[in-house]
């Protein structure tokens, strides 16, 4: 199914419109339909940074800060993934989300027998603390954030990255890191783990315990729905898993004895946009009202940082890879950055149409035309003041705005 599935009769008439959640459409949508479900405006609706924050986590969106333009970026060697880094910030780029090779992901070393044709093509290799040195070289750790997407070994990256970050002279609470360190979402939908689920459940509580007390700037996991929607479930799904996967990881740091609102404001999620634009619209409302109350009302979390869905939003490889060839793909990035902003989301990202090939070094080109597309896209729509649609996340939160 495509972006919504029409049931036509012999007249070729559309009788039923379902989406990709199995959600059937009606033609027409009255009051009357959000009586016959209980809906209340203020219980579940509110204001815009009001709860349950179905409209959007702040208030005011684009009327006080722009949002944080970031592409995936890593390949080849750790020098040639400084050069992208440094060529893309001089585009506009404001912050990073390091791309690592599957070796690295995977715990081996560039010269392993198993990483053979694999070394540096996803992503790039690392192999020691001095990798991490070249990479990050010139880079101003203290105001631009790094994603580090990986997670069998997040929290030796993680180390890594503090380790660098001290050399350079930046003090440990000023730098702003978010490992995914997401290892259920890689057992379900991915497969880049290492240890049994127990274990490596243990490993993320213990960088979520590390980071409270020495990164008080840093979101220790960002948990992904993102994955599980590319391997193939709905919308719908995404939320579910997502929401699941983080309750067993707030659950492990519970049971330590950490009140929840000590360490789950560094909770952030990585979702998916595509498919429906209006699915998507309406599924990050619903997601953010159900985080908020997820927090309140199972957990007990009291502060307002604690209930905010944040995280990093965007739309990559299954969609454009099925549909678009090269450059035209941009006019589908266009598109999505809609959604992004009918979504309220705090953060997007970008990609490349070179990324959908899994080809970013030949077209440089390709990766600065997608931060510049969707730069202007919410100038292009005069959307960028109008604060019931527009949101990001607060001038303390560098790693995901």
């Amino acid at each position: 199914m495509g972006v919504a599935e029409y049931i036509k009769n012999e007249k070729d008439e559309v009788q039923d419109v379902i989406l990709q959640s199995g959600i059937h459409v009606k033609p027409l949508y009255t009051n009357k339909d959000l009586e016959a479900i209980g809906f209340d405006p203020d219980k579940d609706l509110s204001l815009p940074g009001e709860y349950p924050y179905t409209r959007g986590i702040h208030s005011l969106g684009y009327r006080s800060r722009e949002w944080t333009t970031r592409q995936y970026t890593g390949f080849g060697t750790p020098k040639e993934t400084n050069e992208r880094f440094k060529l893309m910030i001089s585009h506009g780029q404001t912050g990073l989300n390091v791309a690592f090779d599957l070796p690295t992901q995977m715990g081996l070393d560039s010269d392993d027998p198993l990483a053979e044709g694999e070394v540096g093509r996803v992503g790039m290799a690392v192999d020691s603390l001095r990798d991490f040195e070249v990479a990050f070289q010139g880079i101003p750790l203290d105001r631009i954030g790094a994603g580090l997407t990986i997670n069998a070994v997040a929290s030796i990256m993680l180390a890594m990255f503090q380790a660098t970050a001290e050399k350079y002279g930046f003090e440990k609470d000023r730098v702003s890191a978010t490992p995914q360190n997401d290892i259920l979402k890689e057992m379900i939908g991915r497969g880049a783990w290492i240890f049994p689920a127990k274990p490596a459940v243990r490993l993320i509580g213990d960088t979520i315990e590390y980071s409270m007390k020495e990164l008080p700037r840093t979101n220790p996991v960002s948990i992904c729905g993102y994955h599980i929607r590319e391997s193939g479930c709905s919308p719908v799904q995404e939320i579910a898993y997502a929401f699941q996967i983080a309750n067993a990881y707030i659950e492990e740091v519970l049971r330590r004895g950490h009140p929840i609102d000590d360490f789950v404001r560094g909770f952030t999620f990585n979702l998916n946009v595509f498919g429906n634009l209006w699915e998507q619209v309406a599924k990050f409302r619903a997601a953010r009202k159900l985080w908020a109350k997820n927090l309140k009302e199972r957990y007990g979390a009291k502060e307002i940082r604690s209930l905010l869905l944040r995280g990093i939003f965007g739309g990559g490889g299954y969609a454009a890879e099925a549909q678009f060839q090269g450059y035209d793909a941009f006019i589908y990035l266009a598109t999505l950055a809609d959604g992004f902003i009918l979504a309220v989301v705090n953060h997007r990202q970008v990609e490349g149409a070179a990324v959908f090939k899994g080809l970013p070094h030949p077209l440089p080109a390709a990766n600065r035309l997608a931060v510049i597309t969707v730069s202007n896209n919410a100038g292009c729509l005069q959307l960028a003041h109008i604060n019931q649609f527009l949101s990001f996340s607060s001038p303390g939160d560098t790693a995901y705005w």
